[in-house]
C-alpha cells in the first residue's frame, strides 16, 4: 500500500493521490480503515522487498488500542504530548473510531521540533526520560537500505517510521527524520545537535522541497 510509493526506494511505480488506483486514497475513502488494510492480499513474503506502506502505520493504531486500552491520541496525550507541553494540535479520528496514525496529525512547527529535540537527546525531556534508553538510536537505524544496482552506494533507507537520509557511513553526518505529504519535514542530525522543521503545503507539485535545501546546503555548511 503506497501513499504514494517511492520509485527510487522500492522499484514500484509512483501513484499520485489523485489517482483512484492509489491504495492510500482508497483506504481513506473506506468506512473501515483497519479492515481495508487486513483485506489486502500479501504482495510478497515478509522481508523480501520494501514498499512504503501507509496501511502498516494504520495497524499500529489498532495494536496500541488493544495493548493499552487507550486510543493513540489519548495515550500520546498522557505519555508524550503532556510532558512536552503540546496542547494546540489536531488529530483526525477515522470512521471506525481509531486515531489516524497514517497521516492525520497536525502540529505546530515548534511542537514538531520538540519531538525532534526529544529524539536528539535519547528520549529525555527536562531531565525526565519519556522513551526507553537507546530507543531513539535504535529506531533511527537504517533497517532497510535503499541501495540499488543503479545506486549501490546510497546511504538512504528506512528505520522505525523514520526516513534515513544519510546513515553516517560516508563523508556527511547521519541524518534522519519524518517526511510528510505536502512537504512537512522534521530533520534530526545527532552529530551536529541539530533539529530542523519545515511546514509547507506544496501538495501536488513536489518539484521543490525546502527540506532538500536544508539537507543539501545548510547541513554541509554547518558540518
Amino acid at each position: 500500500m503506497c501513499s504514494p510509493c517511492d520509485p527510487a526506494s522500492s522499484g514500484t511505480r509512483a501513484l499520485d493521490y489523485t489517482d483512484p488506483a492509489n491504495d492510500a486514497t482508497q483506504l481513506e475513502a473506506s468506512e473501515d480503515w483497519l479492515q481495508f488494510v487486513l483485506d489486502k492480499p500479501m504482495a510478497a513474503a515478509p522481508g523480501e522487498t520494501y514498499v512504503y506502506n501507509s496501511g502498516n502505520s494504520m495497524i499500529m493504531s489498532a495494536i496500541l488500542k488493544v495493548t493499552t486500552g487507550m486510543h493513540a491520541k489519548e495515550y500520546t496525550e498522557q505519555h508524550l504530548f503532556g510532558p512536552l507541553g503540546i496542547t494546540d494540535y489536531y488529530w483526525k479520528v477515522v470512521p471506525d473510531g481509531l486515531t489516524d496514525t497514517e497521516g492525520g496529525l497536525y502540529l505546530r512547527t515548534e511542537d514538531l521540533a520538540k519531538i525532534g529535540y526529544l529524539f536528539l537527546h535519547d528520549g529525555v525531556w527536562d531531565d525526565v526520560r519519556l522513551l526507553p534508553e537507546g530507543w531513539a538510536e535504535r529506531s533511527a537505524r537504517r533497517w532497510v537500505s535503499f541501495a540499488t544496482p543503479d545506486n549501490p552506494d546510497s546511504k538512504r533507507g528506512y528505520g522505525f517510521q523514520w526516513w534515513v537520509m544519510n546513515d553516517g557511513s560516508g563523508d556527511a553526518p547521519m541524518q534522519y527524520g519524518g517526511s510528510g505529504f505536502g512537504g512537512q519535514s522534521l530533520i534530526i542530525v545527532p552529530e551536529l545537535d541539530l533539529v530542523a522543521v519545515v511546514n509547507s503545503w506544496n501538495i501536488y507539485e513536489q518539484s521543490y522541497s525546502a527540506a532538500s535545501v536544508i539537507i543539501d546546503q545548510v547541513i554541509p555548511a554547518v558540518y
